[in-house]
């Protein structure tokens, strides 16, 4: 599921990264949560890699999506990049989350 996540975020991303401003929403604090901190630390690498971007951090959700609207946002790509809590993009991205799997018989 994790690798589901991530490849959909990655793909929107490369799809952005033509863009000379980029943006990331999250609804965490920029500065008191780590994944505010990990947003910051993100941007500044892909600055430091590709100066010819501009990364805009929206903390605390200061673009105005709520929480679960930001995926909805990356998916459309109204969004470029966001830091999600595991629970938001589980319920949406994948159909079959939460049913059960046949289990296998041991011999």
């Amino acid at each position: 599921m994790l690798g589901r996540i991530l490849t959909l975020v990655t793909g929107i991303a490369v799809v952005s990264a033509t863009a000379q401003e980029l943006h990331v929403s999250h609804q965490f604090h920029a500065q008191d949560d780590s994944r505010g901190r990990a947003a910051q630390i993100f941007a500044t690498e892909v600055v430091r890699r590709s100066p010819e971007l501009k990364i805009i951090i929206h903390p605390r959700l200061s673009m105005g999506f709520t929480r679960d609207e930001q995926l909805e946002a990356l998916q459309t790509g109204t969004l470029d990049f966001t830091v999600l809590p595991f629970f938001v993009p589980s319920k949406q991205c994948s159909s079959d989350w939460g049913q059960t799997r046949p289990t296998r018989r041991r011999r």
